[in-house]
């Protein structure tokens, strides 16, 4: 179970005349088996029509990703949604849908342009700009958000981005069955109503102090928030379905601000940690604590007690001798010394011009992590800040080509061993 990452809606939008034509009777919301009636779409870019109505649309099945130009989410998704665009071609047509007032024509062009300046990459999925009618029969508060259409046009998924796999669109276009998490954000967590605890007993509601822990709730979403006085202190604290790894490191700040590749689970407590009828799959935990107002450090005092009560496992911070890659500096490092400006970096896969300029031996080492997993080491002694310009594809090289492309800045990557501090997540005897 991955994490579900969603760009949050912070207001209601109001509902207006809506550019895709609404259908003469009341509109109701839909849910999976629910057939759409054959509406119009208007404001329809990148299609061969401005608008067309769902009867026209010639794919055996189609995809609404509802998504907007501010949800890093959905641009980040960009990309996975093309190329199963072009793998299904024909078969499959998937529409971006973009409610947000906001985003109008002007905008969006500048913002695809700014894109494909940047990446190379040319937008070429259909999307339909101001709609309000598809908004109103598949409400949300978070995106991305999908609904799977058939054939028929009857609703066969509502879905997160976890779900959107080639192997479930191929299902779809088979016009098999969908045994999909159905995405409800009516359902998603909401803190004034204790979604962990389904009771209507006065009761059940009536305590002082309460500490919960669960497993993985469906359609809570993935959400960390407190509840405070005006003076600063906590009374509630709640964390949603986040895997029990980033409990911890939210607990124990010996481990908080470690990479998570420098934290070692021992092997008797693993279990609790992943899935293991899925190799690698992270389990997922709640957690809500109510108490008297405190100072923050006192919720996490008690928290990081809830855990190793429960758990039995507790996490240290300790010095281990690893194999890591050591980068040193010769005489030619003069060559990346900044020749000043703004601070800025942009090491996007996608971006065709990656950079750092006027940053840190620690942005550079913290980028060459992302591409070979051993810990970096900066033996560089470089002060000065420096500017690095990288090749379109560095994320793909291996050792041997990153070892090169650093020698022409005067930079030398050696493998040596190094004591350093790592996690260690353990019993507690």
């Amino acid at each position: 179970m991955q994490t579900l990452k969603y760009c949050l809606l912070s207001i209601l939008w109001p509902v207006m005349n809506g550019l895709a034509q609404a259908p003469p009777q009341r509109i109701h919301t839909l849910t999976v088996g629910d057939r759409l009636p054959d509406i119009v779409l208007h404001q329809l870019y990148n299609y061969p029509v401005a608008s067309v109505s769902l009867s026209q649309l010639k794919a055996k099945g189609v995809i609404l990703d509802f998504w907007s130009t501010w949800c890093g989410s959905c641009l980040e998704s960009f990309p996975e949604m093309h190329a199963l665009q072009q793998k299904f071609a024909g078969a499959l047509q998937v529409i971006m849908v973009n409610n947000y007032p906001g985003d109008d024509a002007k905008l969006v062009d500048n913002f695809m342009r700014t894109r494909k300046k940047r990446s190379g990459q040319a937008f070429t999925l259909s999307y339909l700009l101001q709609d309000t009618v598809l908004n109103q029969y598949f409400p949300y508060r978070s995106i991305p958000h999908y609904v799977w259409l058939d054939e028929h046009r009857r609703v066969a998924a509502i879905t997160g981005q976890e779900e959107l796999t080639a192997t479930n669109i191929q299902a779809l276009l088979e016009g098999k069955p969908l045994a999909l998490h159905v995405k409800n954000d009516d359902l998603l967590f909401d803190v004034a109503k204790n979604d962990l605890v389904k009771s209507d007993s006065a009761a059940a509601r009536d305590f002082l102090y309460r500490s919960l822990i669960t497993g993985y709730k469906e359609d809570l979403g993935a959400v960390i928030g407190k509840l405070t006085t005006e003076e600063g202190k906590v009374y509630r604290y709640y964390i949603i379905n986040y895997s029990l790894l980033q409990l911890y490191q939210l607990a124990f700040a010996d481990i908080q601000s470690l990479p998570v590749d420098l934290i070692f689970i021992d092997p008797a407590v693993q279990p609790l940690f992943f899935e293991q009828k899925e190799a690698g799959s992270k389990k997922l935990y709640c957690y809500d604590l109510t108490t008297r107002p405190v100072e923050p450090r006192q919720i996490t005092h008690d928290m990081r007690t809830d855990l190793e009560r429960y758990f039995n496992a507790t996490a240290k911070r300790e010095n281990r001798s690893m194999e890591c890659y050591v980068l040193s500096a010769n005489a030619q490092s003069v060559k990346c010394k900044t020749r000043g400006g703004t601070p800025a970096a942009d090491l996007d896969k996608e971006s065709l011009n990656k950079y750092i300029r006027n940053g840190t031996v620690a942005d550079l080492t913290a980028t060459l992590s992302m591409i070979l997993n051993k810990p970096w080491i900066d033996e560089t002694g470089l002060k000065a800040h420096i500017d690095i310009i990288f090749p379109y594809d560095f994320y793909t090289y291996n050792l041997r080509q990153v070892k090169a492309f650093l020698l022409g800045y005067g930079l030398v990557v050696n493998e040596a061993a190094r004591t350093i501090p790592v996690g260690v997540i353990s019993p507690i005897p």
